[in-house]
This record gives C-alpha cells, structure tokens and sequence, in this order.
C-alpha cells in the first residue's frame, strides 16, 4: 500500500505541493485499493498465467471468443497483438489470459501502474504513462523478445480509452509498435475488446487523466460479473523495414479503424478451430506410458503406445495431424482428425523432451492382429485401395 501511496503521489500534479502525500491516500482509499491490495497479498507467489486465472475469478470476469477466431491466433513466431483499452486492468487480463493458453512466451508493454501487480513482473515490459519516465527499456525489452521469435501485446493508446464526441475510443495510437514489428518483420494481429467503464470514470478521466487510471481498481469492483466479448482479425503483414514515419503513422490510424471494425464482421464459417494443446501434465503422463524404443541423435525420444479416442495421447495427436495437414491444404476440417481405425493401431511417438511437445506420429497396424479383430474392414488401407480379401 506504500508503495502505491508514494507512486500516486508522485504523479499527481507538483502544484498541490506538500499536500500531495495525503491526497495521494485518501485517493487510494476511495479508490477501493484495499480490497484489491488483500488479493495481491494472499497470490503474491503465484507465477504470471496462475495469477491471471485467478485475478480473473476474483472480479468474476470472463471474457468470449469465436473458436474459429482463435486460430489466427500464431502458435509460434514473433508476432505484435494490438488491442484497444476500454477497460484497462480487466481488458489486459482477460486478453493476457486468452493469448497466454496459445503462446506462454507472451509479453505485455504496460504502463508502470500495472506494474504494481507483482506476479505478473515476468512477462511486463514497463512503459510509463502517469508522468515523466522513459519508455525506452521496455521498447528495447520488447524488441529483444520479437528477435527471440516470441509474443507481443501492445495496446498502442497507452492509456484506457477516453470519452469523446465519437464515444468511448482509444486516443490517436502511437506508431511505436509498427516499428517493433518492422524491425522483427514479425506480423500485426488485431484484436478488439468489448466493454466499457461508467460515465463517471470517463467523466473524471476528462477532467485530468491521471485520476481515471488511478480509480481504476474501483471500476474493477464495479465490472464484476463482467462478460467482455472479443474478436481476433486476421495477421496484417509488417511493415517495410524502411517505412518511414508519416507511413508508419498512417498505418496505424488504419489499424485502429481495423480494430474498431472487428466488432461489425461477419465470423467465418467452415472449417472448425484447431482444439487447444492437451493439459500438459496429462499429456507428460500418457507419454511415459508409451514404450521408449530410443532416441534421436538431437535428443528426441522414440516412443510406442496405443490409446483410446478420448485420451489425452490421441488429443494432442489428433490436434497436430489436423494442423499439419491444413498446412498442406488437407486435413478433415474438424478440430481433430482422428478416426475409427485410431484405437486399434499402434501410434508411433517423436516427443521433444526438452520443449515437452509432440512433434510427430505414425500409426501402426499389425495387419494379422487387426484382420483377426475385424477383417479386412480393419485396414485403413482398405480405405484407399481395393484389397482383395485373400491378401
């Protein structure tokens, strides 16, 4: 609580002089910090994604997405989320939560006052707004982290959204994180999050600014039970490394109107969204059931094993057998392309140790065991091929 104390206060404008370390508590107290500084304190030892998850249940926030939606959503590769920021607090969380179930290597540029929440240190890169400061470290961060192929979330605003003559927007975004993408030549998503704060914060927001981020865990505690629809666009290509700065500028105001567009699409229809990773833990399990066989010469092990459908092994191979077929423009268009044949053959396992993935499968028949089972309807290659029956 100190040490918020003294933040706020420093921020707050130098002409209130000696007053502003009084002002700077009775703010927080009307701001209803307390309840949120008891939270903190009881999950301050929580890693970044656990903390989400239940800051998330503590405000009974949750938020929905369209599944075929979220597969544009990149597995791997550097990529700059932009987002816009009705809600600030909650709208990160919600979004650090939903980006953070496809890519753990997530980041988040974000002002220094989300800087208090302690747990989620590992993946802020700080990014002053309430004062003076330079933003440079977490820019550079930021950069430093695309290089290394990962995740990052922008909200290009800086600040929450404010009231205006249009409604509540975003205000002009910064270029800065097309830059970021130039520089990584890494791809733009655009997302855009529903919600909004009550008059009277946007109220206060205009009549000086800082006042609006600093009531901000008040409005957390109005926002309960809050339902904040998103919706994902598609991969915008970087921008030339040689953009210059009007361009950059341009394409971010055109970005912006993208974002704000999203909630007026269509969704799509068709092919179904691939299904999310397997619970890890379950997965590591029904790995080391598997038959170990040996291993590669980069360390890979070579694992033999047989499940049912519903398992968790024939999950996560279901769900990478679809997205490496769509990949090459194949694939049964459903969230796993898993079949009948599946519990009667042998899975034969490429694991990575090291990254604990799946990184690839064949299935095996042993043709006298399955035409005893069930004749030759057995075969997946009776599928394909017309097989005679004395074969």
């Amino acid at each position: 609580m100190q040490a918020l104390e003294q933040t706020l206060g420093r921020r707050l404008p130098a002409w209130l002089g000696q007053t502003r370390p009084k002002l700077a508590k009775s703010i927080l107290k009307v701001a209803g910090i307390d309840r949120v500084q008891t939270f903190l304190s009881d999950h301050a030892e929580l890693p970044p994604f656990a903390f989400v998850d239940q800051a998330l249940r503590f405000l009974d926030c949750r938020y929905q997405v369209d599944q075929l939606e979220r597969e544009r959503v990149p597995e791997q590769g550097p990529v700059v989320i932009v987002a816009n920021h009705p809600l600030g607090a909650l709208d990160a969380l919600a979004l650090i939560h939903f980006i953070g179930q496809i890519r753990r290597d997530l980041k988040v540029l974000a002002n220094d006052w989300l800087l208090q929440l302690q747990p989620l240190a590992p993946i802020l890169l700080p990014v002053p707004v309430l004062g003076p400061g330079s933003s440079r470290g977490g820019w550079r961060e930021a950069k430093a982290a695309l290089g290394r192929g990962e995740a990052v979330l922008v909200f290009p605003a800086g600040e929450v959204s404010r009231l205006g003559v249009t409604g509540v927007r975003d205000r002009r975004w910064s270029p800065g994180f097309l830059r970021l993408a130039a520089g990584a030549q890494a791809p733009v998503l655009p997302v855009h999050i529903g919600g909004r704060h009550s008059l009277g914060f946007y109220g206060l927001s205009l009549l000086a600014k800082p006042l609006g981020t600093i009531l901000l865990p008040r409005q957390l505690s109005r926002t309960s039970q809050t339902r904040l629809p998103l919706r994902v666009g598609r991969l915008e290509s970087p921008p030339a490394a040689s953009a210059d700065r009007h361009s950059l500028r341009r394409d971010a105001a055109r970005l912006r109107r993208v974002v704000y567009a999203l909630p007026r699409s269509r969704r799509e229809t068709g092919l179904a969204a691939i299904a999310p990773p397997t619970e890890g833990r379950a997965l590591i399990r029904a790995i080391g059931a598997c038959q170990l066989l040996g291993h590669t010469p980069d360390g890979k092990e070579i694992r033999l094993g047989k499940a049912d459908l519903d398992s968790p092994l024939m999950a996560e191979v279901g769900r990478m057998r679809e997205i490496a077929f769509r990949a090459v423009g194949e694939g049964s268009g459903k969230s796993r392309d898993l079949d009948r044949y599946d519990p009667h053959y042998q899975q034969l396992l490429l694991w990575d140790p090291a990254q604990l993935e799946l990184v690839g499968a064949y299935r095996l028949g042993p043709c006298a065991e399955l035409l005893d089972a069930g004749g030759i309807r057995q075969l997946y290659s009776a599928s394909l091929f017309d097989l005679e029956p004395q074969l």
